[in-house]
């Protein structure tokens, strides 16, 4: 989307904010750790499927889609006085209503994209402090 949006486009545009260390490996390869390593230890690292998110991941870092200069936690806490037309995806969670429209005074419009699944797994990010046991269960072992 990055390249389509540069054939159109100038100053170059990037796909996400600089990120911290290892964001990209976890979105890209952790969040399907449970389809490469079984319960029993087995491990599919030699699949193709394996080796297929292993490239995207290099062709990611090779195109450069992060931008050179902003960072996410310049995104995550603006003070009003930076751009961020030439960039394309915010990846930031949006824990409340409190939090959207406070984007939103900041940036011009905003779209709401649900947070990516695994690819294999269908697995997503989950905080744990959103995670509770239901008092009644009969599950809680």
């Amino acid at each position: 989307m990055a390249k389509k949006a540069n054939e159109k486009q100038s100053p170059k545009c990037y796909a996400i904010p600089k990120t911290p260390e290892g964001y990209l490996f976890r979105e890209v390869i952790f969040k399907d750790i449970d389809y490469y390593v079984d319960k029993n230890e087995k491990y599919a690292f030699d699949t193709k499927e394996f080796t297929d998110a292993l490239k995207l991941l290099k062709r990611i870092m090779d195109e450069q889609i992060e931008h050179p200069d902003i960072d996410l936690r310049t995104v995550i806490k603006p003070d009003g006085e930076i751009e961020l037309d030439d960039i394309l995806f915010l990846p930031i969670q949006l824990f409340s209503y409190d939090n959207i429209v406070t984007y939103n005074v900041y940036f011009k419009s905003i779209n709401i994209l649900p947070v990516p699944k695994g690819l294999y797994t269908g697995a997503k990010e989950i905080w744990d402090d959103y995670i509770a046991i239901n008092k009644s269960t009969s599950k809680k072992n």
